[in-house]
């Protein structure tokens, strides 16, 4: 947990960058990185640093982009294209229940805002559907600057995560 403009995107970036041999397209068996946020308007706003600070290729994923109605062939040609996909968990969790994608397909996954990882949400929904039956887990990083998201709720992030058997590095 670090205060709003402390610097988790740029922690984000700096581990993609560590792990940039991994979705390095000239190798055969290379992945992808996923960064997640829960609006288009974050996502935008991650999509845009990741560019002015990286080299990637990076493509943006929201209800905009209809990304949702893609069929098999849109994600692998979007897979094909670009080394860092920045999107909202539902595009995500859709594509990853019609079978379009895989987490076997991916580097890191991180989690814009992860204290919304509660419940039902899309985050939850991609670590208990998927993440924990995947043979290959790929790496997690989780970024909040605020782990109480309403009264009553614990703010202890070491109990949500582990209960969700989130694995980091």
């Amino acid at each position: 947990m670090l205060d709003t403009g402390a610097g988790k995107t740029m922690i984000a970036v700096m581990l993609m960058k560590a792990f940039a041999r991994e979705i390095d397209r000239s190798k055969d068996d290379w992945k992808i990185t996923i960064f997640l946020a829960p609006n288009v308007q974050l996502v935008e706003q991650q999509c845009k640093l990741i560019k002015t600070h990286t080299d990637f290729e990076v493509g943006l994923y929201c209800g905009a982009t209809r990304a949702d109605q893609w069929g098999g062939d849109r994600w692998r040609e979007q897979v094909s294209k670009h080394q860092v996909m920045v999107m909202i968990p539902d595009v995500l969790l859709n594509a990853l229940r019609k079978a379009f994608f895989s987490l076997d397909m991916v580097n890191l996954m991180i989690f814009d805002e992860c204290h919304n990882a509660t419940g039902s949400h899309p985050y939850s929904m991609i670590m208990k559907e998927f993440y924990h039956h995947s043979e290959y887990k790929p790496k997690v990083f989780g970024m909040t600057a605020s782990p109480v998201i309403k009264k009553g709720v614990s703010s202890d992030l070491v109990v949500k995560f582990s209960s969700l058997n989130w694995k980091g590095f």
